[in-house]
């Protein structure tokens, strides 16, 4: 990344900070949490969709805090919260802006700092899931403890295996294990102390997006109702603590209605996902063949199957179509095993499906999905022989890993598509 650039605080310490965009409007400064570094956020697809989402609407900046990424390390004789908001400072000095906006995952520390020692330099704040700042993250950089991990904060995103390589890499890059348990350690008490001497702020409130979560998650609720009674607060659907979640681009279009004033005009929701579509193969003589009662008894066992197959990998029926069904998943691995499992099943009623499986975006449009994932998912379909699992490239490349094997098919033009799709068959372990 060749265009970072370095601003000092008043010690002479450096703090890395880079231009995301320079479009018009209010500098917006973003830093990641917990310490991965800015020039990890753009390699992962998700908080990349965030960023240029966000950057669409104001003077996006981002900076490693103290402590992490190309920063120097933070003063460990000074409160951690104390050097962040001096970093701030610094920043939109370097930029040569008076005032910006924070957006933030998590803390609200900084927040309160500048609203009280610095009102004129802070346009206001967006605030994802705000925590108690004397909890800290309970994070042991033990590779054995990372799922877990991820379990809590990202189960959206926990069986996708270039994420998990993706979130590894970038704790690596942010600061060493030893390194990362200083940061915490004085994150916690620099917030504890700050929070207990602070008094309700009832101006410049900042706006917080929260996921709804259980009650137990919920606890730095107490403490931004006490500080910032008057905060505007707006509950989304999902459980991942994460801003890279699948709704990225959502939650940065919401940020921005906030920022500029102006709501946006109804945005269609856009997921990344596993689109996956099976259908059962010359149904209609096997039904001729079973007579009305037969076939109905094997066309129920046959979609408990399919539902179960795709439940048990985290997968969401979206509709049936026919004697098949339309179906998304978190990752591409997951839809891999769902429609190995669910051939296996199919075939011990002595059925056989065709099944296609594309990763990319989807439109959300209400209970129904739409976007050209969905058409290219169903002319994949097209194009398997009964009993195969066709992919595209994307499902071949995002699964890395997973231990699936895949056959070149070539590339084909799919009807309805100009440019030609790779396309892979799963090689299939026969007994």
């Amino acid at each position: 990344m060749d265009d970072v650039r370095i601003t000092r605080l008043g010690d002479g310490r450096e703090i890395a900070y880079r231009v995301m965009s320079n479009t018009d409007g209010p500098m917006l400064l973003h830093t990641s949490s917990p310490t991965f570094p800015m020039e990890m956020l753009v390699e992962d697809p998700m908080y990349e969709r965030f960023l240029l989402t966000l950057g669409q609407f104001g003077r996006l900046v981002l900076f490693d805090k103290p402590g992490t990424g190309a920063s120097d390390p933070f003063d460990s004789d000074r409160g951690y919260f104390e050097q962040l908001e001096e970093a701030y400072l610094a920043v939109m000095d370097a930029i040569g802006v008076p005032a910006a906006w924070l957006v933030v995952a998590a803390s609200w520390t900084t927040t309160a700092l500048l609203a009280s020692n610095h009102r004129d330099r802070l346009l206001g704040a967006v605030i994802f899931n705000p925590v108690d700042p004397a909890a800290g993250p309970k994070l042991d950089l033990a590779a054995e403890d990372q799922h877990d991990h991820l379990q809590r904060v990202a189960p959206g995103r926990t069986n996708d295996p270039a994420y998990r390589d993706w979130f590894s890499r970038a704790r690596r890059m942010g600061a060493s294990g030893a390194q990362t348990r200083s940061f915490y350690e004085a994150a916690v008490d620099s917030g504890s102390r700050i929070a207990a001497g602070l008094t309700p702020m009832h101006d410049a409130p900042p706006v917080l997006l929260i996921r709804r979560r259980d009650a137990a998650d919920n606890a730095g609720e107490l403490f931004w109702k006490h500080i910032f009674p008057d905060a505007e607060c707006l509950t989304i659907e999902g459980a991942d603590s994460v801003i890279e979640a699948h709704d990225a681009g959502l939650v940065a279009e919401l940020m921005a209605s906030f920022i500029t004033g102006a709501p946006i005009a109804a945005p269609v929701e856009r997921q990344l996902v596993a689109v996956l579509f099976t259908d059962l193969v010359d149904s209609t003589p096997t039904a001729a063949a079973a007579g009305d009662a037969g076939w109905r008894s094997t066309l129920d066992r046959y979609e408990a199957t399919m539902h179960r197959s795709i439940e048990r990998h985290h997968g969401v029926v979206v509709k049936h179509t026919g004697d098949g069904a339309l179906a998304t998943f978190p990752s591409g691995s997951e839809a891999l095993a769902a429609a190995l499992g669910l051939r296996a099943a199919t075939r011990d009623l002595n059925l056989e499906v065709r099944t296609g499986i594309h990763v990319g975006e989807v439109e959300q449009r209400g209970d129904d999905i739409g976007g050209i994932a969905v058409h290219l998912a169903a002319r994949v379909t097209a194009e398997a022989e009964p009993g195969e699992i066709i992919v595209t490239l994307t499902v071949s490349l995002s699964s890395l890993g997973g231990g699936h094997k895949f056959r070149p098919r070539g590339a084909r033009i799919l009807k309805g598509f100009e440019q030609p799709w790779e396309l892979f068959a799963v090689q299939l372990n026969e007994n």
